[in-house]
């Protein structure tokens, strides 16, 4: 049995393009003859994934056979579409897995939908309920799930703000829907000494981001960088996105060990509690407020809230629970 991960294309670096690969690179270690496949062309995969040649199949009509009678996980909705229409008028028998990364609230009468979907979070299956107006019994939740990196890495906080007392880290594609810039024009002057914030990632925003925090003592641009090696670093995660799935950034702080300041945007109130593993804010002025409030790394409440973060971590994000959930829905799908 042929297993493929389809998504639009590897060749920019995101959270849903992680967790395909993620899950591709765990079922074949389990045994699997597991497959990655996506539009772009082999060379523009992102060398960051480190997708092997023979794993990768690039969707096209020279292709599409190849997909005959597969279990195919699609991570996108408009492709999701397509390979149903697809598997209708060539008659591929393919069983398609629909997995549900973010909300959306658009094309809700251009989408299609199958009889299975994942939704990485409460608030997306509701958002499949509510919108698509999808059978709830049709939608299981699994979280999405990492290898535990932490004990490869230094526990160190603060390197990175030597001088000061609060560092925090704000991973992320930088786009409109994570709300860099945004976060910047609202906070700028607003954060007192010591506090800074470095945003790592690159995006369509990058270069006004730039522009806007060229001189700032508070902020600072890392570019593209490693996030498990950058992360243990800092002090604190911050996420303060429009919308979200289940943020692959607030699972790898909590396996770090890092309380977390986030909105309550998609799952993450699944990933964070307030006041116990992080904070929820809802608006810009109730987030500076907070970070000039933060206890620092040596305080009793911080080393507390951290402590949690990484029991969350291992209680719900483990990769293994995460791919034993994949493999379970497979066996039933066939059985």
């Amino acid at each position: 049995m042929k297993i493929f991960n389809l998504y639009i294309g590897y060749d920019l670096y995101g959270g849903a393009e992680k967790v395909a690969v993620n899950i591709h690179n765990a079922l074949r270690n389990h045994g699997l003859e597991s497959y990655l496949a996506g539009l772009n062309i082999p060379s523009k995969n992102h060398a960051e994934y480190k997708i092997k040649e023979q794993e990768y199949v690039q969707l096209n009509f020279k292709n599409i056979l190849l997909f005959k009678k597969a279990v195919v996980f699609s991570h996108h909705r408009k492709l999701t579409t397509l390979l149903i229409i697809l598997n209708k008028l060539l008659g591929l028998k393919i069983r398609i897995i629909h997995i549900a990364h973010n909300e959306f609230y658009n094309l809700k009468f251009a989408t299609l939908l199958p009889d299975e979907i994942v939704a990485v979070s409460e608030r997306v299956k509701q958002n499949l309920i509510d919108v698509f107006k999808v059978n709830p019994d049709k939608i299981k939740i699994i979280y999405n799930g990492l290898n535990d990196e932490a004990g490869f890495a230094s526990h160190k906080n603060g390197v990175e703000n030597p001088g000061g007392k609060i560092s925090i880290l704000y991973p992320g594609r930088i786009t409109n829907v994570k709300r860099q810039v945004e976060v910047v024009k609202n906070m700028q002057g607003k954060l007192k000494e010591g506090v800074v914030i470095h945003f790592a990632g690159v995006g369509e925003e990058s270069d006004k981001l730039d522009a806007l925090i060229e001189k700032s003592d508070s902020f600072k641009s890392l570019g593209f960088v490693s996030i498990p090696e950058r992360l243990p670093l800092y002090d604190y995660v911050m996420l303060f996105s429009s919308k979200e799935g289940l943020p692959l950034t607030l699972i790898e702080a909590c396996m770090f060990s890092k309380p977390i300041i986030c909105n309550d945007v998609g799952g993450n109130a699944e990933v964070v509690k307030n006041g116990y593993n992080g904070f929820i804010r809802s608006d810009f002025d109730e987030l500076a407020e907070l970070c000039n409030s933060l206890p620092v790394a040596d305080h009793d409440e911080y080393k507390k809230m951290a402590g949690s973060s990484r029991e969350v971590f291992k209680d719900k994000f483990q990769m293994e629970k995460m791919v034993n959930n994949y493999i379970n829905l497979i066996s039933n799908a066939n059985s």
